[in-house]
């Protein structure tokens, strides 16, 4: 019995020796399959012969709120970012109407501001954070600047539903109308694009994004607030609208406002949102209207936020983050192919919004409210791969890929400049090889690649020169990527160096002929060289960055104290000092003079 158990264990260990080795094997061969097994290829076809829409520009939500009074330079950098790195040209700055905003009527008279009322409010502190946003944008030199009115409206005038009678008509544009003659007269602000009212066809009960108005009514409000406008002076400032939660009620918003030609004639664009793919019928119902020159507006586009996360108050996770920005791609790509002129990504940054009661998390530019520090997120950089390469008055032109299961493409190029910009995405997890040719565009020249990746940020993958008309493109495993041949120029060296004291320490008392003096330096680019002085003077040449040290003969000065400098520069200029306090106390030496002896 007990050799036939041993028996049996011997045999069951050698099958499962055996397995082990087989599935061990199995898998190296696996492994060098996919190491070894060649880039599959893409065809891509790009006709500049054939054109569509031109680009009016891509842009951000962005929350006033979020300005810091106290300080500004805390939160500057991330407008400086979105500007400067994402190309953000248009921005739709927010101001609630759910809080904190006439709430109570400033008289009984809607045709008479009060601006004693007026005044006051318009310096309080929520206003003072709008005046200042707007103002720094403005200083930006951004290409436009648009107001927009979020959230239900004070309760006395209706909370989330303006009253279908019109009897709040008449206050709702005095509480409007105040605000914009405030920022711009009395505070000189620029604004080029009011919109007014916000998401206000959401069906939901509960929804708090905007007073809830039947299309007939909209009509009827904007035809008043444009009356109001005109009667303060301020017939010059454009409106943007509807601004719908839902683009497919476009349709139903031009039928309405067909009634209303004067009001938009104050309209360069028709505005909706969307939160999914295709253009939703915006693109084919403007065509269909009796305004077919208002161009299409996406003022408000993003992915999903995770299990609707965002909203609640809860942060997206890391490994929720690839899948919200590669949809938040995917979707503004449809919305180019559809015929859209511009989109504003929701939002700019995490940020906290008074009628959600919450900080939410769709930010570009993540937020930790238990640090106070923002960070950038992946979907800052999928959104730079479009926004900083496509420029206004560009071009969509024909581009066609041969599996757009494999890889999507889009081309956009300036008949004036030249300039050839591609976006698309690689939508497997495998390296993919593109052949693209490219033809009725020129001479483009060398193109620069561009990726971001789940391990990648705005990766600069080099230049690809073309062979004929024919240029060959190696990207990364999920790759979205932009191809251009106008690269992102080196930046200017504005940085300064860095410089330390090691030797001496700060309060040494030194001696002697050899006194070691040294810094520590660094550089973003590098350091050119370190100048040292005493008391003010040059103390020796300046070293070299690589060895920034001297020995010095302290006998030479008197005792007491004294102070180094060290002024290190680098090649742009910049330059960055160090200072260090020390005392020199050297023996002294007193002569004895003998005088001879008398004789007694």
């Amino acid at each position: 019995m007990r050799r036939v158990f041993a028996i049996t264990i011997m045999v069951l260990l050698a099958i499962a020796v055996n397995q082990a080795l087989f599935t061990s094997h199995a898998a190296y061969i696996s492994e060098i399959e996919r190491a070894t097994t060649p880039q599959s290829t893409t065809s891509i076809q790009i006709n500049g012969a054939t054109r569509y829409q031109t680009i009016e520009g891509f842009g951000v939500n962005a929350n006033s709120r979020s300005w810091d009074l106290a300080n500004p330079g805390s939160f500057t950098p991330q407008l400086d970012t979105l500007v400067d790195d994402t190309g953000s040209s248009i921005w739709r700055v927010a101001i609630e109407s759910h809080e904190d905003w006439e709430v109570t009527n400033d008289n009984a008279d809607p045709n008479s501001f009060n601006w004693t009322y007026y005044n006051s409010l318009y310096e309080t502190e929520k206003f003072q954070k709008l005046w200042a946003m707007l103002d720094y944008l403005d200083g930006k030199g951004v290409n436009t600047i648009m107001l927009s009115v979020m959230g239900c409206v004070p309760q006395w005038m209706g909370g989330c539903t303006l009253p279908d009678d019109g009897s709040m008509d008449d206050e709702w544009v005095e509480m409007i109308s105040s605000m914009v003659y405030y920022a711009r007269h009395t505070k000189q602000l620029r604004v080029d694009i009011l919109s007014p009212i916000n998401e206000h066809d959401m069906p939901n009960a509960d929804s708090m994004e905007g007073p809830r108005i039947t299309p007939a009514h909209y009509v009827a409000i904007m035809e008043k607030l444009s009356a109001k406008l005109d009667a303060v002076g301020m017939g010059d400032l454009r409106l943007i609208g509807p601004d719908l939660a839902g683009a497919e009620r476009s349709a139903t918003y031009l039928s309405a406002l067909a009634a209303a030609p004067d009001v938009v004639a104050k309209f360069d664009h028709f505005a909706a949102h969307r939160y999914a793919l295709t253009d939703g019928g915006l693109v084919g119902a403007i065509a269909a209207s009796d305004y077919p020159n208002l161009t299409p507006w996406v003022t408000e586009y993003s992915g999903l936020c995770p299990n609707f996360k965002c909203d609640r108050g809860i942060p997206v996770t890391p490994d929720e983050n690839w899948t919200f920005a590669t949809d938040t791609f995917d979707y503004l790509q449809s919305y180019l192919n559809d015929g859209v002129t511009a989109a504003l990504v929701w939002e700019a940054y995490d940020s906290y919004y008074e009628h959600h009661q919450t900080y939410t998390y769709w930010g570009m530019i993540g937020y930790d409210t238990g640090t106070g520090i923002y960070s950038p997120t992946k979907r800052l950089y999928v959104v730079q791969q479009t926004s900083r390469f496509i420029e206004a008055g560009m071009q969509r032109v024909d581009a066609t890929s041969g599996d757009t299961n494999t890889v999507s493409i889009s081309a956009f190029h300036n008949a004036t400049t030249g300039k050839l910009t591609l976006v698309g995405r690689n939508k497997t997890s495998n390296p993919q090889t593109l052949s693209i040719t490219v033809g009725g565009v020129g001479t483009p020249g060398a193109l620069r690649l561009y990726q971001t990746s789940e391990s990648l940020n705005m990766a600069d993958g080099g230049s690809v020169s073309p062979s004929g008309s024919t240029y060959t493109v190696s990207l990364a495993a999920g790759s979205i990527f932009t191809l251009t041949n106008v690269p992102i120029p080196a930046p200017a060296d504005t940085r300064s160096p860095t410089v330390t004291f090691t030797a001496p320490a700060e309060g040494a008392t030194v001696s002697g002929a050899n006194v070691q003096i040294a810094v520590s330096v660094s550089d973003n680019v590098g350091v050119a060289g370190v100048q040292f002085k005493l008391d003010g003077a040059n103390l020796g040449v300046e070293q070299s960055a690589s060895s920034p040290s001297l020995s010095w003969n302290s006998t030479g000065v008197v005792n007491g104290g004294h102070t180094f400098d060290a002024i290190a520069r680098d090649a742009a200029g910049n330059t960055a000092s160090a200072t260090r306090s020390i005392t020199v106390s050297n023996a002294s030496y007193t002569s004895v003079q003998y005088l001879p002896l008398l004789e007694q």
